[in-house]
């Protein structure tokens, strides 16, 4: 079982919430068929998996390595979406060309989210999977004065208040801020369509 601790970290450094990717996907693509749609996502949420959850994957996030150049970063993100089309449009398998739209799009949906805009530095803790951040608590002395930071990040707000009594600020990223504003949500799947009509023909 999950530890909030868990739950919480794990969620620092990705986009918007994994409800908010989904809640995008359904946007942009409303004539998807389910089995489509359900790899579109699972393609999106393995761009959040563990192993790239590292500064060096920092462009898949719409984010950027420290003192990296934000043009660099947008460079290294362009050349992911270009290169996962790419796989799109080689397999014949329906479910994996749906996967690798999924997986290509989930930049796209991070770089409108407020906490990612215009390849925010990567600021988290150096670790590769959850027992890394939990070495890391433990090795680093200032762990705790990064919370307000990460608190903008991902689901954690939500994850604080749906394991706790604690009253926190909503994150930038949870979908109750998405919600709150449907412009931000609305100029993502119109991007996210142009990027798929271009890259899919």
């Amino acid at each position: 079982m999950k530890t909030l601790l868990a739950i919480g970290l794990m969620s620092l450094i990705e986009g918007w919430a994994p409800t908010v990717h989904n809640q995008l996907l359904e946007k942009a693509f409303p004539d998807a068929n389910l089995d489509c749609l359900l790899q579109m996502q699972k393609g999106s949420a393995d761009a959040d998996a563990d192993r790239y959850q590292n500064v060096e994957f920092s462009y898949m996030h719409a984010m950027r390595m420290k003192g990296q150049d934000s043009q660099v970063a947008s460079r290294k993100m362009r050349q992911f979406i270009i290169d996962n089309y790419a796989e799109a449009k080689r397999t014949h398998i329906e479910e994996e060309r749906c996967y690798y739209r999924g997986f290509a799009l989930h930049p796209i949906m991070d770089s409108t989210s407020p906490a990612h805009a215009n390849f925010q530095e990567w600021d988290s803790f150096p670790y590769a999977t959850t027992l890394d951040i939990l070495r890391a608590i433990v090795k680093y002395k200032d762990s705790l004065s990064k919370l307000p930071k990460m608190l903008e990040h991902g689901d954690v707000a939500t994850q604080i208040k749906n394991y706790t009594s604690l009253d926190v600020a909503e994150s930038l990223e949870d979908a109750s801020y998405a919600n709150k504003h449907p412009k931000i949500i609305e100029a993502t799947v119109e991007l996210m369509r142009t990027i798929d009509i271009v890259y899919m023909l």
